[in-house]
């Protein structure tokens, strides 16, 4: 019998056995009924336990690429139970979607070099990798994109806060949003809809997604981010698909599923308590990140090519497909760019959505995985770092550089800046530098130049890290840079501010860089403060004031003793000053990796965060380890003038593993903390518990 047989057999054998929900067994039906059938399943034995009550699932955010879930289509990712007593909220789910129609593309013989550039990277790295590569932009590249009209910059926020976002007026996608009258907030496959009433506050609806899957997906994956724009609701997620290309006869009771598609669901939310679904588009691959303009949604995803299954005469089996109604239209070959040195079978695939249309306006696909994104309102760019012992034999290996009197390992950051313009997005330069980058605070954009902050290594001084900022003009080309900001100390934070940067190194001790980028063939160092500890981030407070979250330390060892929040003079760039630094109780903070976790109200003065405080058990239990548990704490503090002073340290019970799912949200004069299974009410004034609302 072949491994093909086997396989089929065994789909008809579980799906004997299963005792999932019936749309569930109906979408299973429609992927069989795709493949011919082997060997009559046998029918399942007398008193055999149901798979559903022997495994269960667990899709990790539904974010990893080829994310593996046990026992097939039997999920628990439903709405938790409880209410608030007296509230009704009402459940909207959302109808299943109809089967995707065939794909449409141009005829295979276009997509001719595409498919012989991915077959080799499949042959030389069949099983993905992590790694891109660029050879570095020669020539000519196209003038910066026109800037995209003038926005509406969203909506008056003036009465609540929003999404903490690196750029204003560029929205970002988050767990949590708020209109100013609700909150919807992220959990598993639904979204809550609250009220934000004060004391009244209370749950209004909830929206299923569970019954977004189309054409052989076999289900729908948990809530990843939500946008607002007006009154319509997106709401990301993935569709999954039953990854046969992994299985075998080995583990015969499992199955992989994989994030095949991202998904931006809309909704009419007009009527908050009755959200209506709209329609849906798609995208291949799995989310990275999302930015909002002016009412385009930009999305960015990773997409990693199922090498068995690729066809040279079906461009869908090697390059991304988009759907915005209708059949799954796979991308133009004019929209494929193939940069050299590409390291793995994956692409990063970027489409503009106009949200009031419900349509994608325009895509882009460039060939390797790209995780950091960063826009302006001219560009929008991806960038990744290249490491020289991950690639291949096929790819552009990045060589060792002579760089400000060391030598660099001859690790690289790649970037593409692709052209927004009027909802086009157009590949327009590609580039790189040496080192790698933080986060997507090191990337921005001025006056069409690109500065970035990179931490390299020197190879010749057993490779201690070295700061560099570098200034790259409209065709990434470098034409100014500081090689080497700082000795032996790597990259913690940046921000830049107009014609100042700001960067932080650490290696036991925090120097504050500023930096005077007015002239951009020409950056120059203008101060450096160095304190205890370092800040993870890094958010202007308003006119000349600079806000730093992060780590306190020890002078000496610079071992990590707890966190700080800090207030820097910046009015003279060349005598940078401490205002305050606050000691936090706790042992980490989300903040440090995602900024979104934090509430900055700079007119207001105030910041707030979750910390989370390990306490470590005194005695080892029955196997030979510590026990361990989290204290989870969400503290606001208010500068004053002279100091950050505690408002409010809110203990916060029923917390997951991950911190970073907790929000803090100002709606008039009451502070909301939400939570994934419930929602605290604060007033203002003193942090007094208004409501605690129980989500459902």
């Amino acid at each position: 019998m072949s491994s093909d047989d086997e396989l089929r057999m065994r789909f008809h054998q579980m799906r004997a056995r299963m005792t999932p929900d019936e749309a569930l067994l109906g979408r299973l039906d429609v992927a069989l009924a795709a493949t011919p059938p082997g060997e009559s399943a046998p029918a399942s034995s007398p008193g055999s336990l149901p798979l559903r009550g022997v495994f269960g699932v667990g899709l990790l955010g539904g974010l990893l690429v080829g994310a593996t879930v046990t026992a097939l289509l039997v999920t628990g990712l439903g709405p938790a139970s409880g209410m608030p007593r007296g509230w009704v909220p009402v459940t909207v789910s959302t109808p299943t979607a109809e089967p995707v129609g065939p794909s449409v593309a141009a005829t295979p013989a276009a997509y001719a070099d595409i498919y012989s550039i991915v077959a080799a990277l499949a042959r030389t790295n069949p099983s993905g990798g992590v790694t891109f590569g660029l050879a570095p932009a020669s020539g000519t590249a196209e003038a910066a994109g026109a800037p995209v009209p003038a926005a509406t910059k969203g909506r008056d926020v003036s009465g609540y806060s929003g999404t903490n976002v690196q750029v204003a007026g560029i929205d970002e996608g988050d767990i949590v949003k708020t209109d100013g009258a609700h909150l919807y907030i992220a959990r598993g496959r639904t979204v809550a809809v609250v009220a934000t009433a004060g004391a009244a506050t209370h749950q209004v609806a909830t929206i299923d997604v569970s019954g977004l899957s189309t054409g052989s997906e076999i289900l729908t994956g948990p809530v990843t981010d939500l946008m607002i724009v007006g009154t319509t609701l997106v709401v990301l997620t993935h569709g999954f698909d039953a990854d046969v290309a992994g299985w075998s006869a080995a583990s015969a009771a499992y199955i992989s599923l994989s994030a095949s598609h991202l998904k931006a669901a809309f909704f009419d939310i007009s009527d908050p308590a009755h959200p209506t679904y709209l329609s849906q588009v798609e995208q291949s691959g799995s989310y990275v990140d999302s930015r909002l303009s002016d009412g385009v949604l930009y999305l960015v995803s990773s997409y990693w090519v199922n090498t068995p299954g690729i066809d040279p005469a079906n461009p869908g089996t090697f390059v991304p497909t988009v759907r915005d109604g209708g059949g799954a239209v796979t991308v133009a070959p004019g929209d494929v760019a193939l940069p050299p040195g590409a390291s793995e079978p994956a692409y990063s695939v970027v489409t503009a959505v106009d949200v009031a249309r419900r349509a994608v306006v325009g895509d882009q696909a460039v060939l390797g995985y790209m995780p950091t994104v960063y826009m302006s309102e001219s560009n929008l760019y991806l960038a990744a770092t290249r490491w020289p012992y991950a690639v291949p034999a096929t790819a552009a290996t990045p060589a060792p550089v002579s760089l400000g009197g060391g030598t660099t390992d001859g690790t690289t950051t790649d970037i593409v800046r692709i052209a927004l313009v009027g909802g086009a997005v157009t590949l327009a330069a590609q580039g790189s530098v040496a080192g790698s980058v933080v986060d997507q605070f090191a990337l921005d954009e001025r006056d069409g130049y690109l500065r970035l902050a990179t931490t390299w290594n020197d190879s010749a001084a057993s490779y201690q890290p070295n700061a560099a900022l570098w200034v790259l003009d409209p065709a990434l080309k470098v034409v100014g840079s500081i090689p080497r900001l700082s000795k032996d100390e790597a990259v913690q934070s940046v921000r830049f501010d107009g014609t100042v940067g700001y960067v932080v190194t650490f290696r036991t001790m925090d120097p504050l860089f500023t930096i005077d980028l007015r002239d951009p063939t020409a950056p120059t160092v203008q101060g450096a403060l160095k304190i205890p500890g370092f800040s993870q981030y890094l958010h202007p407070f308003g006119d000349g004031l600079l806000l730093g979250v992060g780590v306190e330390a020890d002078t000496g060892t610079g071992r990590p003793t707890g966190l700080k929040v800090a207030l820097f003079d910046v009015h003279d760039p060349f005598d940078v000053q401490v205002r305050a630094s606050t000691a936090v109780p706790g042992d980490s903070t989300p903040v440090g990796t995602d900024h979104k976790a934090a509430f900055v109200d700079v007119e207001r003065g105030l910041v707030g965060f979750v910390t989370t405080t390990w306490l470590n058990a005194a005695t080892p239990n029955s196997y030979g380890y510590y026990d361990t548990t989290a204290t989870d704490v969400y503290h606001v503090y208010r500068w004053d003038g002279a100091q950050f002073a505690e408002q409010a340290a809110i203990t916060l019970t029923d917390v997951p593993d991950d911190a970073a799912s907790i929000r803090g949200v100002r709606v008039g004069s009451d502070f909301y903390i939400a939570e994934p299974d419930r929602v605290g009410v604060y007033d203002m004034d003193r942090y007094a518990r208004l409501a605690d609302v129980r989500l459902s």
